[in-house]
């Protein structure tokens, strides 16, 4: 029999069963989970097709995952949709004719490296967004650190330097933010206090679309305390 190379709909499908087990989930408690979270289309014979492959006897599956299944399970799972498409060991057959290893695969799709040799100019530019969407959550969790730190601080010398490495946090979100908020693109994790104390400041357009009628109150109201 001819071996059949394992699709990525292979490599979803074992892992929802991997993580199904781990869960301790039925295919009706998965499917349960599924519907929680809107995807009611995804009943427990789905899970099981998709589980399976209902493979031919020659191993071909007859049923791939969709991108919306995927999307949804991963959800249901509570883990990266990514991480439905590493498997346990080995490649994965990306085409008949294109396989890649666990790294290259998550490397790859993050956006991180090309499939194969340098980055294309037209890569890197598709790239470029995914890569700012990183650092803006890496800053916004650095910010969210040392804001802890500040509120925790106690005693005037350590307030000082906890509230003084805050504003350098928020000083490099602003940064972090800029190409994000010029596209039109708010993260839903952002404090609005933030954008406002960052644009009070001056760290960050205040003339930016998609928070400039937001920031206006903030902006009046400290206005209106430095006048009492």
């Amino acid at each position: 029999m001819t071996t059949t190379p394992e699709t990525p709909s292979s490599h979803v499908g074992a892992a929802i069963r991997r993580l199904r087990d781990l869960h301790g989930w039925t295919a009706q408690q998965l499917a349960d989970r599924c519907a929680e979270v809107g995807a009611k289309e995804i009943t427990a014979a789905v899970v099981a097709n998709i589980e399976t492959g209902r493979r031919t006897k020659e191993g071909r599956r007859r049923r791939d995952v969709t991108i919306d299944e995927w999307m949804a399970l991963a959800l249901a799972l509570d883990v990266p949709p990514l991480a439905l498409l590493m498997p346990a060991d080995g490649p994965v057959a990306v085409t008949p004719e294109v396989a890649m290893d666990q790294m290259r695969l998550a490397t790859w799709t993050s956006g991180l490296t090309p499939n194969e040799g340098l980055p294309s100019v037209f890569f890197s530019r598709q790239a470029r967004a995914l890569r700012e969407y990183y650092s803006a959550q890496a800053a916004i969790e650095a910010a969210k650190s040392a804001d802890v730190a500040a509120n925790q601080a106690s005693g005037t010398a350590a307030e000082t330097v906890a509230t003084t490495r805050r504003d350098e946090k928020l000083q490099e979100l602003a940064r972090a933010l800029d190409p994000l908020l010029r596209a039109g693109t708010v993260p839903a994790s952002l404090p609005q206090e933030w954008l406002t104390v960052m644009t009070i400041q001056g760290w960050l357009d205040a003339g930016l679309i998609p928070v400039k009628e937001e920031l206006k109150g903030g902006e009046q109201e400290h206005q209106e305390e430095a006048e009492r």
